[in-house]
């Protein structure tokens, strides 16, 4: 498995994120998908036929934020999808820099 990590401008360089549609407002410009519910339960089913389009908003001890390629289950915060795939046997890692 080869392993990237990318800055939040080279993420934002080569994928788009898609909009949530089953909330209004949600966070991360409207592109966040919860880790429960009627969000959660879409998210395993699009990652059934798509699943190098979903990534997991994770949460470290130091506050620190991470995107991370795939669906992760420790120290999620949240999912979201991409319009672009990420490649096949690809660890990718972008650090989001805290305000």
């Amino acid at each position: 498995m080869k392993a990237i990590v990318l800055t939040i401008e080279e993420f934002d360089n080569k994928f788009t994120p898609v909009k949530n549609h089953l909330v209004k407002n949600a966070p991360f410009d409207e592109t966040m998908f919860e880790t429960f519910g009627k969000e959660k339960d879409f998210i395993n089913e699009f990652a059934k036929a798509n699943p190098r389009k979903v990534w997991t908003i994770t949460a470290e001890e130091d506050e620190k934020m991470f995107f991370v390629s795939g669906i992760r289950l420790v120290n999620r915060v949240g999912y979201f999808i991409t319009e672009e795939e990420f490649e096949v046997d690809t660890d990718i890692e972008v650090e989001l820099p805290m305000e």
